[in-house]
C-alpha cells in the first residue's frame, strides 16, 4: 500500500471520529442553547454543528478518494529506483508561499490591532491581489477598496458588529 494513500485513510478516519466527537458529545456539553430559541438555524450551536459535520463530510470524501485510488493499480515508475518521482520544481515555491501567507496573516492581525479594521483589510487585499499576479492597477484599486468598504459598511451599521478600532484611532 503506497504510504500517501495509507496516511490519507488514516486521517480521513481521524479526523471523521472527531467531527462525531464533536457533533455528539463536545458541542452539546459546552454550548447552551436556550428553550425560547425555536429554529435551530438561530441556535448557537447551528454553526459549530455545521462546520464539524461539513469537516466530517469533507474527510469522508478523502476517504472514498483514498480507497479508489487503492483499488487501482500501481502506476509504472519513470525509470526512477523505488518508483519515487523527482520532486516537483515548484515544491519550494510552495513552502515559501505557506510561510509567506502565514507571517503576512500574522501581520495582518497586528495591523488590526492598531489601525482598526478597514485599513488593514484595505492594504492586505491589494497587496494579496498584487503578490497574485493582478496587475491592472485599477481592477486592484477598485476592489482593494470597495469590497472591505462595503463589508464594513454593511456589517458595522446594518447587522451592527462591533470591529476593533485599533490603538491609534480610540
Amino acid at each position: 500500500m503506497n504510504k500517501q494513500i495509507k496516511s490519507d485513510i488514516i486521517l480521513a478516519v481521524a479526523v471523521i471520529a472527531f467531527a462525531v466527537v464533536l457533533v455528539g458529545f463536545i458541542i452539546p456539553a459546552q454550548i447552551n442553547e436556550p428553550g425560547y430559541i425555536k429554529s435551530k438555524y438561530l441556535s448557537p450551536a447551528f454553526v459549530p454543528r455545521f462546520y464539524s459535520i461539513s469537516l466530517g463530510g469533507i474527510a469522508f470524501i478523502l476517504l472514498v478518494q483514498s480507497a479508489v485510488r487503492l483499488k487501482k493499480p500501481p502506476a509504472k515508475s519513470d525509470g526512477q529506483p523505488d518508483g519515487k518521482a523527482p520532486p516537483a520544481p515548484n515544491a519550494r515555491r510552495g513552502a515559501i508561499l505557506a510561510v509567506l501567507l502565514w507571517v503576512s496573516c500574522g501581520i495582518f492581525v497586528l495591523a488590526v490591532e492598531f489601525f482598526g479594521m478597514l485599513i488593514p483589510s484595505i492594504l492586505y487585499l491589494g497587496g494579496l491581489m498584487f503578490y497574485f499576479g493582478q496587475r491592472r492597477w485599477s481592477l486592484i484599486l477598485s476592489i482593494m477598496i470597495l469590497a472591505p468598504l462595503l463589508l464594513y459598511l454593511f456589517l458595522h451599521y446594518i447587522a451592527s458588529v462591533q470591529f476593533p478600532a485599533g490603538i491609534f484611532f480610540k
